[in-house]
């Protein structure tokens, strides 16, 4: 098992262990940065590794180099998260109400504007950051 030591990832491996069954001791562990856990499956020093859907990780790029990749999902297993999320000070709330609700006003707007438009959505994202993939933004 490929790690990055106290990513998030590695924060839900003992959550999915207590899903399937499993135990730590069933597994060896490699740790190192995202293309150190890349680099492990792909030269064999290790069979699986976490990684978040649309991380640094390019899935074409994965078959090329090992053949053929094969992902689960937490999710497959019960474990529903966020994937991304707005965290405040507590304080800073209190002190600045109105800029918070017209801030999460315009998240929100946001947020429906993409689910109704999501290839616009990833275009704006491409455009802002051109190393993404259309097709997995959306």
């Amino acid at each position: 098992m490929a790690i990055t030591p106290a990513d998030s990832m590695t924060q839900i491996w003992p959550l999915f262990l207590k899903k399937t069954g499993l135990k730590e001791s069933d597994f060896q562990t490699v740790a190192g940065d995202g293309q150190t856990k890349l680099n492990a499956v792909i030269n064999g020093q290790a069979d699986l590794f976490t990684r978040l859907r649309d991380g640094p990780v390019d899935e074409d790029q994965g078959r090329h180099r090992q053949g053929r990749l094969s992902e689960s999902k937490f999710a497959d297993y019960g474990i529903n998260m966020v994937s991304s999320g707005i965290v405040a000070n507590t304080d800073y709330v209190k002190a600045n109400a109105d800029l918070v609700r017209r801030f999460m006003a315009a998240t929100t707007k946001a947020v429906e504007a993409a689910e109704k438009e999501p290839k616009a959505a990833a275009q704006s994202i491409l455009d802002a950051n051109p190393k993404g993939r259309q097709d997995r933004l959306r």
